[in-house]
């Protein structure tokens, strides 16, 4: 795409946003679907896949946050 020049490469850009931005129109259209056709429209205002107080577990939680935190800084020094 360099060789074709800067208009040619800015529209293959455009190109592609386009073409994406449909699949994830796609995706999220068959998503609502689905969960609709399963749980009914509750299951597109529900909390539970980010907080279960059945399944919750703080200190899991607490381990991979600062596991990830050091994780991340261990590489600036």
């Amino acid at each position: 795409m360099n060789l074709g020049g800067i208009r040619k490469t800015a529209r293959a850009n455009n190109l592609m946003l386009v073409y994406l931005l449909i699949v994830v129109a796609f995706f999220v259209i068959l998503a609502i679907r689905y969960l609709v056709q399963t749980v009914d429209w509750s299951g597109l205002f529900s909390l539970q896949p980010f907080y279960d107080p059945r399944t919750f577990n703080a200190r899991a939680v607490a381990t991979a946050t600062s596991f990830a935190a050091m994780t991340y800084i261990g590489f600036d020094v």
